[in-house]
């Protein structure tokens, strides 16, 4: 019994250490770009970077110098993400965002993973 609880003991302190890594930021946004890549090996990247007023903490990028955030538009997910963001942006509401835990980051970006809009 007592190896079960050890083992669920450690899993736990690696899901907190995972979360723990993740980037974080709060506030209203202050930019969105909408951006289609120039297609590399016949594949088109669409996806939009936005920024907002409030501090990133955490995150697995090895720069979050820009402090972008990136969503790509090639799945109802993203989609549904970047819908949250104009509407956030629209309506000068506060949201939060959260990255991804897999240090998926470009040009000092980090895609999103999360987003809480909250009334």
């Amino acid at each position: 019994m007592k190896k079960i609880y050890a083992l669920v003991a450690g899993l736990l302190l690696n899901v907190n250490t995972a979360f723990a890594d993740q980037g974080v930021e709060t506030g209203k946004i202050i930019t969105i770009l909408v951006h289609h890549a120039t297609p590399v090996a016949g594949v088109e990247s669409q996806r939009i970077a936005f920024t907002l007023d409030g501090t990133k903490t955490g995150g697995l990028c090895e720069s979050n110098a820009k402090e972008e955030w990136l969503i790509y538009l090639d799945s109802e997910a993203g989609k549904a993400q970047y819908s949250t963001v104009l509407a956030a942006y629209m309506s000068d509401k506060t949201i939060s965002v959260y990255g991804n835990l897999t240090a998926e980051c470009y040009g000092g970006g980090e895609v999103v993973r999360n987003i809480r809009l909250t009334k």
